[in-house]
């Protein structure tokens, strides 16, 4: 028997290492998963972000943000194709050797990924693996037809399954998209006629002494259908792929929006708290809500190019903006980060269910509104910020200094430069008061060509916010649109 004192001696010992023990063995467990998953995506970032795409399907917001990634990496996501694509995400093609990737080099450098037919909504996991298998047993689909009554067995793929194969652009290499929905009807009522006639041992006459093909995409319709607009395209991919893939509707005021704002929504990050951005993207929807106080006030979701950001709006503010947060319309706001809000999905729910491996990634949170305008308002100025410069700098080429400073003599402005200096195995940080520079995509490119490698990289310095989110008053300025 142990005596007492030997016992608590004992706790005590194993309560002390506690203290300590696991976190440290937590740290060095996430610290070699974080090496590893570096290391792939730095050397073999097509199948590492091919990978990342699986692992993150059934979250639009998440893989719009990883397509996002991929573009910046020379690696186009191609969309969803009947005769190309597997059910989930998948490589295609070539790809360059990571030594000669970099940022800015042209589509497809890095590869390319195939979208997942599985990611298709209203489609289904085992309808499509049945697709994928009747293609690689019999070869490609050659037409609408041909898919109707190829599949036509198969339960799991019925008259919905295709309709959203043909409007999420997965059909477009068997024809154009309106046709083959006009068609539609018409291929799936042959195809299980056919099938019924096959399982009742009726064969036709022209099955019989063989028959000229229809025409793959009328089958016998004369009607004209008019091709699918691209607002309709664009739509549908939404609804169905949860982004926008071969397009977007801001890609084309894209410029006019980079002038506007300041921050993009995937940089909407606890990092951000307490900070005053401004952000510009598509209403996509608003959620009102009544305050204990009996006041109205909103939830809003605003998305641009590289995913959606909450936005908060307090009573005093949606009353002066309630007109502009409608859906589809393009706006500029300008507000505070809040992490502790959290995310404030405009559907209600605290978030989007998500993998709680995956909600635990990034500390989401929203920007409290304090301005609003419409993106073409006369009163939504350009916003100016403040911006830094960073110049990684590496050792072996004694005269790369001096001809970086002619570089930036070239480019004059108020913006400073921040030097990153590797000596040896370690990295100086140095910040170069004598250089003042116009920050932009002129100097950043001739800095990386003068290095021959992606080596800068702009830091807007926000200011702190300096409301409380309800507003500055200015009541006009939310009642234009």
């Amino acid at each position: 028997m142990v005596a007492q004192v030997e016992t608590e001696q004992l706790f005590d010992r194993i309560a002390a290492f506690a203290s300590y023990g696991f976190n440290k063995s937590h740290s060095a467990a996430y610290a070699v998963i974080s090496y590893q998953t570096a290391y792939l995506k730095a050397n073999h970032p097509l199948e590492y972000m091919t990978a990342l795409l699986i692992h993150m399907e059934g979250n639009a917001e998440r893989v719009a943000t990883a397509i996002v990634d991929c573009r910046l990496r020379g690696i186009d996501v191609l969309a969803p194709d009947i005769n190309s694509s597997r059910s989930d995400f998948s490589m295609s093609g070539a790809k360059v050797p990571a030594p000669h990737r970099g940022e800015g080099q042209g589509e497809g450098r890095g590869g390319r990924i195939l979208f997942g037919l599985a990611a298709i909504k209203n489609v289904g996991r085992h309808a499509v693996e049945s697709i994928v298998s009747l293609r690689d047993a019999d070869g490609p689909f050659k037409s609408l037809e041909d898919l109707c009554e190829r599949t036509s067995a198969i339960q799991d793929v019925n008259r919905r399954v295709l309709e959203s194969l043909v409007q999420s652009g997965a059909c477009d290499t068997l024809g154009e998209r309106a046709r083959l929905m006009a068609a539609l009807d018409h291929a799936v009522s042959r195809a299980e006629r056919a099938r019924r006639d096959r399982e009742s041992g009726q064969t036709s006459l022209l099955d019989m002494v063989g028959s000229p093909e229809v025409a793959s995409e009328d089958y016998g319709l004369t009607i004209d259908v008019a091709p699918m607009a691209g607002d309709e395209k664009l739509r549908l991919e939404k609804e169905l792929l949860g982004l926008y893939l071969s397009d977007h509707p801001l890609r084309r005021i894209t410029a006019e929006l980079a002038k506007l704002s300041d921050t993009q929504a995937v940089e909407v990050t606890s990092a951000l708290q307490d900070t005053e951005v401004r952000v510009a993207g598509l209403v996509r929807e608003v959620r009102r809500v009544v305050t204990r106080k009996g006041q109205i006030m909103a939830y809003a979701t605003l998305e641009d190019l590289t995913g959606s950001v909450d936005v908060v709006l307090f009573p005093r503010i949606f009353e002066q903006t309630r007109l502009l947060f409608e859906p589809d319309k393009v706006l500029v706001v300008q507000g505070k980060v809040d992490a502790r809000a959290g995310s404030t999905r405009a559907s209600g729910a605290a978030s989007s269910p998500v993998d709680p491996e995956l909600e635990a990634e990034v500390e989401t949170a929203s920007v409290v509104a304090d301005m609003a305008w419409l993106w073409d308002d006369p009163e939504c100025v350009p916003v100016a910020r403040r911006q830094l410069v960073h110049v990684r700098i590496p050792s072996g080429d004694s005269g790369l200094p001096e001809r970086l400073e002619s570089v930036l003599a070239r480019h004059p402005g108020t913006d400073e430069v921040v030097l990153h200096v590797v000596v040896g195995s370690r990295e100086v940080v140095v910040n170069a008061d004598r250089y003042h520079v116009l920050a932009g995509p002129a100097l950043i490119a001739e800095i990386d060509e003068l290095v021959g490698q992606a080596v800068t990289k702009l830091e807007t310095v926000r200011p702190k916010a300096q409301s409380n989110g309800n507003g500055r008053g200015n009541g006009e300025r939310g009642r234009r649109g």
